[in-house]
This record gives C-alpha cells, structure tokens and sequence, in this order.
C-alpha cells in the first residue's frame, strides 16, 4: 500500500459543523427526524423544493432529449490532502496558488486564488475539481435500494466563464457533482488503497499525501456506463439548491475493511454514529434523465455509444401508450371514410341502375326502320 504522510496539521474543533446530526443515536442507520429538528434553521434544508440526494426509479426515468456533450474529466495527477471533517473524509485536489482551505458550515471548503488543475467539461462549459468525499451508505437510492458507499466529485464552474475573482464552493450556485457508487465485495479497491488509509481518524485533521491517485481514471470507469441527470442540492448544510447532479449506472468495487474505516472514524467523531448519508428527498415534479453508455478513448473526446435517446422525450411506457392511441385513432378515420364512402354512392348506384332499366324498355318510334 503507497502511500506517504507528509504532513499532519490539527484545528480546532468547530462548533458549526456540530450543530447538525445525521442521527442523535449510534449505530448504523440515519434518522429523519433528527435531520429535520437540526437542520431546520438551515432555509434550504427545511424548506427547499429541489433537494438532494433522492430515489431514482429507473422505469421513471426518461431518456435525454438532446445529448447537450458528453461528461468529459480531465482530471490531472496531483499531490492529495487528506480532510477529515467530523462528518467524513475528504480528498482536495492541491497545487500551489490554486487554492486555500476555508472553514465553513459544510465543512472545509475552498476559495479559488489560481488556474485550477483538474476540471470536467459540462455541457461544453469548464467546472473546476474541488473536493471528493465519501458517504456511507450511499445517499442516493436506486429503486429503493442503498448501495454501501458514495463518492461526490464536487465541480464548480470556472470562475473566467463567470467573470468573478472568487468563488467558494457551498456557498454559491453554478455547482455540479459527478456520483458514484460502490458494490460490496471481497476484493478492495485498488484505487482507494492508495490513500484511503492515510485519512486522519480524528475529527478536523488533515494529511497531505504524496501518492499520485489517479481521480480520471475512477470517473472513466464509472461514468462509461452512463449517467442519471437531475437538478439538486449539496446534501449537507446549507443544502444550496442549483447543483446538477450526474449519478454514474457503472457501480465501483469496494471491500467491507475499507468501509470500516470510513464508519469507524464516523464514530469517533460522531459520538457512535457510523453513517453519514442525508434521508432522500420529495422530487416534487423533477424530472431524472439518463444518457446512453460513453467511450472513452486517448486523445480523443469521448462520445455516447448510441444517439438513439436523442429522438425520444419520454419513457417508454408512455411512447408505447402514445403510440397505441395513435394507432386507434387511424383506425378510427379509416372506418369513418369508409361509412361516409358508401352513404355518397348509394344514390348514384341507385340512379343508374333506373336510367339503365329505361333506355331498355323505352319503345321505338313508329317511323323508325329496323335492318338487319
């Protein structure tokens, strides 16, 4: 396992970011009333209409309109900080003059002073990388189910697209996370291997590590399955609304040892508590999408495997539905003609059918001549 600690530096604990729980008993499950009563006095919190995370039923969802470009990461290898914040671990992307930590209600955060390096273009706008951090269980739910961890890559749109000298990530809209999930397995995580142990255990802490993580390959390999689309919120306090989120299909692998250490050091700081994922929340009338799956290749951009969702604006069962009706109310006119066909030529048939009998029986005139 490589990876080396070059620093350690301790602040002190804040008493912001312990005003809000994600349950007031320990043990292994979120609470929602206790989310509720302490996270209340946040407005978007209790009373945002486009909160995060939520439920994604994959029959419900509709597939993308218009394929507005491809999630493209082009995230460089860099030196990591390490960040325990009380609530979980986070790993900053650093170089020097890019940025420096600020302490704030959602934990530590970062206010932009140089040329970021690491972004993901989105829809064909630049979103800087901040942060990664970790949930367990996960916070997004597919069909009812939790996956047993979640990673959110935090973007934010480059501050020059923008025209602002600052930019401070949680406390400003134009924010985009890029999710991921993990499956339980035997075999742990190669990626996270790298530097997951080197994580403070203590609430607050922070370690720079020396290991190169590859972060471009880790959204490759989730992100080539294709992605879920929805507008959201951060899904810890202030839950600022405006986030786009994209929820990758591709699940990751995961070791239960790795999970254990991210619990454990939720419970040293959480006073037993060893989860640290927010309850779902309320579409109200959001609407999720997804894309198809992506290629990756090397210098090249990637692009959807098949354009296809591109001409359809609604799921299936409704296009199937539409279609069906469609295909009634054809039916409908062509038997309408029919009948309306056979009402305007009954008279003409009719009148022939006399005139013809006429011509045959009319007699002659007595001077007409007859020869054979």
């Amino acid at each position: 396992m490589k990876a080396v600690v070059a620093l350690l530096i301790q602040f002190p604990a804040l008493g912001r970011c312990k005003d809000w729980v994600y349950a007031s008993i320990p043990g292994d499950k979120a609470i929602r009333n206790d989310q509720l009563k302490t996270w209340e006095h946040y407005h978007d919190c209790g009373f945002g209409r486009r909160q995060s995370p939520v439920d994604v039923i994959t029959k419900d969802v509709a597939s993308a309109s218009v394929l507005q470009g491809v999630l493209d990461p082009r995230i460089q290898r860099v030196p990591l900080l390490m960040v325990n914040t009380g609530h979980g671990f986070q790993l900053h992307e650093t170089s020097p003059s890019h940025k420096e930590l600020v302490l704030d209600t959602a934990g530590y955060v970062e206010a932009a002073t140089g040329q970021s390096k690491g972004y993901t273009r989105i829809h064909d706008a630049k979103y800087n990388f901040y942060q990664a951090h970790w949930h367990t269980p996960s916070e997004h739910k597919i069909d009812g189910k939790h996956s047993i961890m979640e990673a959110h890559f935090v973007h934010q749109l480059d501050d020059s697209e923008l025209q602002f000298n600052f930019s401070l990530v949680g406390s400003t809209h134009h924010l985009a996370v890029i999710s991921v999930m993990y499956n339980l397995t035997e075999k742990c995580n190669a990626d996270l291997e790298l530097f997951w142990d080197s994580f403070p255990m203590t609430a607050n802490n922070m370690a720079q590590v020396d290991a190169v993580v590859d972060l471009q390959e880790i959204m490759e390999s989730a992100l080539q399955g294709g992605y879920y689309m929805f507008d959201g919120s951060l899904t810890t306090p202030p839950c600022t609304e405006g986030v786009q989120w994209y929820l990758a299909k591709n699940m990751l692998n995961v070791c239960q040892a790795q999970v254990d250490r991210l619990r454990d050091a939720l419970a040293a700081s959480q006073r037993g508590v060893r989860i640290n994922n927010r309850v779902v929340q309320p579409l109200n009338g959001r609407v999720i999408t997804h894309t198809p799956q992506i290629r990756f290749t090397d210098n090249a951009p990637p692009t959807f495997l098949s354009e296809s969702t591109q001409t359809y604006l609604l799921p299936s069962t409704i296009l199937l539905l539409a279609l069906s009706l469609t295909i009634l109310l054809v039916l409908l006119l062509v038997l309408i003609c029919i009948l309306v066909c056979k009402q305007q030529t009954a008279p003409i048939l009719s009148s022939f059918k006399v005139n013809t009998f006429r011509v045959q029986t009319c007699p002659l005139p007595a001077s007409a001549k007859v020869s054979c």
